[in-house]
């Protein structure tokens, strides 16, 4: 027998399962089943009532002042974003390595030459004045190390690179240049043997097409003297036989 004016429907709307004995939240007031009657069961939203758990901020661990009905997550964003000392430290630690410059930045920033980190500043090579890797002898075994050599930005200093910066340029220039030769040089050559391929075709035609005609008139010719020496046959033939009648 149903008795639905008795008990009451737990407020999970997955759930909704008539219970005689129900529970009721402390921190939301609402009707749970013995099933949902824990904060985690039903996700309370006001859960952090009860919680007497002291908050700690995750970079500077100073534990914060919480009062009874506030988030605690609340309470940790607004030291971080106002209040800690120690933001900057813990996620700004890649200083830049250029002479002078004492900017940190949240991600490393390396140069593929000179392999030192640098800020978004002086991330170029023309900026920190790159020199890349030169290798110098150590003191006590006297191996050979590579360390990275970067200029300040004085006139004198920078006159090396610049250097070989141009000769770099040059070389690539002169490269390009010695490769243009070639090629042009390659193209006027196959020009050429087209040029000499199509006058020798045009011989070769030349002297068929006279041959041609050489053997043509022989055989005309031929003809000519063939048909001569049959009527001169059958003229003597027809001669010889009025001879013969009279």
């Amino acid at each position: 027998m149903e008795l639905p004016h008795i008990g009451r429907h737990c407020n999970v709307k997955t759930c909704s399962k008539l219970d005689f004995l129900p529970f009721e939240c402390d921190c939301c007031h609402k009707i749970f089943c013995i099933d949902h009657k824990k904060y985690e069961d039903h996700g309370c939203t006001e859960s952090y009532i009860k919680d007497v758990r002291v908050p700690v901020c995750p970079l500077c661990s100073v534990p914060l002042v919480l009062r009874k009905g506030e988030d605690p997550n609340v309470i940790v964003d607004e030291h971080i974003m106002k209040d800690c000392t120690e933001k900057k430290n813990k996620l700004y630690t890649n200083r830049c390595s250029y002479i002078g410059c004492k900017k940190k930045e949240l991600v490393p920033v390396n140069c593929s030459k000179c392999r030192q980190n640098f800020c978004l500043r002086h991330r170029l090579e023309a900026d920190h004045n790159c020199r890349g890797v030169v290798s110098g002898t150590s003191h006590k075994g006297g191996s050979t190390r590579s360390k990275p050599v970067i200029n300040t930005g004085s006139t004198g200093s920078t006159s090396k690179p610049q250097q070989s910066l141009m000769s770099r340029i040059g070389a690539d220039l002169d490269r390009e240049r010695r490769e243009r030769v070639k090629e042009s040089t390659r193209n006027v050559s196959e020009k050429e043997q087209l040029v000499q391929d199509e006058a020798l075709a045009r011989a070769l035609s030349e002297d068929l097409n006279k041959t041609q005609d050489t053997e043509d008139e022989q055989l005309a010719m031929a003809i000519q003297q063939s048909l001569k020496d049959t009527r001169t046959t059958n003229k003597t033939t027809n001669d010889n036989n009025n001879c013969v009648l009279s």
